[in-house]
């Protein structure tokens, strides 16, 4: 089971390279995030420029993962 924090989480939003190639590779294994990471997350949507955009990406996120 892999753990994912909040930087990579925003990394992998953000499309960056190597964390996506990661994340696919270990698409079949079990990961998982913490509620302190979505609430990072929700927390960075809402100091965005981008607030609706962000929301809906933090809400994907949280409907994959809980």
């Amino acid at each position: 089971m892999y753990l994912l924090d909040t930087d990579i989480l925003v990394y992998s939003l953000k499309g960056h390279e190597v964390v996506v190639r990661h994340l696919e590779i270990h698409q079949h294994d079990p990961l998982k995030i913490s509620v302190i990471s979505l609430m990072e997350l929700y927390y960075r949507a809402y100091k965005s420029e981008k607030v609706t955009a962000n929301l809906a990406r933090v809400r994907s996120i949280e409907n994959v993962f809980f």
